[in-house]
């Protein structure tokens, strides 16, 4: 499966080392940035990982521009390789897998699932994973979902229930599930909107 702009947005992120991130963060809040647009807060990127910053980015710019910001204020802080291989990774545009199932249910989730995110490239639990992070309150019955289709393996399973939160547990997921594909996210938003409609609905995935 290639790989969306997310994915190397986060893979660009996640290559800086620790004090480039700081100062990445720092300029992230201070950057000049295009009439309509408004800097990320402070407070939200201060304990925020390569995945948290990636979820504000396209939350507050959208992928495309975010992703611009991105290779600029990296050009800043010299971290020039990385702005090179990001750039070329927008310049080819986003990269989307399409399922090869033709059963009518798999259609019909799968599009609810994109249909929420608002955007072809990015999946709805992708788009809303500070929200699902910090919302979900019952996460066993999900993540016995995930086990029971394959999503998860044991191992995974045993890891995540060994959290003592549910938001501990939902961050361990969302790490695990990072690689995956369209349609084990479709699973886990499946899971998602039938142990917790009222949260799916507000997030506008129904």
């Amino acid at each position: 499966m290639g790989k969306t702009l997310r994915d190397h947005l986060v893979g660009s992120l996640e290559e800086l080392q620790e004090n480039q991130l700081k100062k990445f963060k720092r300029k992230l809040n201070e950057v000049d940035l295009e009439e309509g647009f408004d800097n990320i807060p402070r407070g939200r990127l201060e304990n925020a990982d390569p995945l948290d910053i990636a979820d504000l980015l396209i939350s507050f710019y959208r992928e495309e521009y975010g992703i611009r910001v991105t290779v600029d204020i990296l050009e800043s802080i010299n971290e020039k390789k990385v702005a090179e291989k990001l750039r070329k990774a927008l310049q080819g545009g986003p990269q989307t897998s399409t399922s090869t199932s033709s059963g009518a249910s798999g259609q019909s989730q799968s599009s609810g699932a994109r249909a929420g995110a608002g955007n072809a490239t990015e999946h709805f639990v992708d788009k809303h994973r500070i929200d699902l992070i910090s919302r979900v309150s019952l996460v066993d019955p999900i993540l016995d979902v995930l086990l029971s289709k394959g999503v998860l393996k044991d191992e995974k399973y045993d890891t995540i229930r060994a959290f003592s939160t549910s938001q501990e547990k939902m961050r361990e997921l969302f790490r695990i599930m990072r690689g995956c594909g369209p349609s084990d996210k479709d699973i886990l938003f499946q899971a998602l909107k039938d142990n917790d409609l009222p949260l799916i609905r507000d997030l506008g995935g129904v």
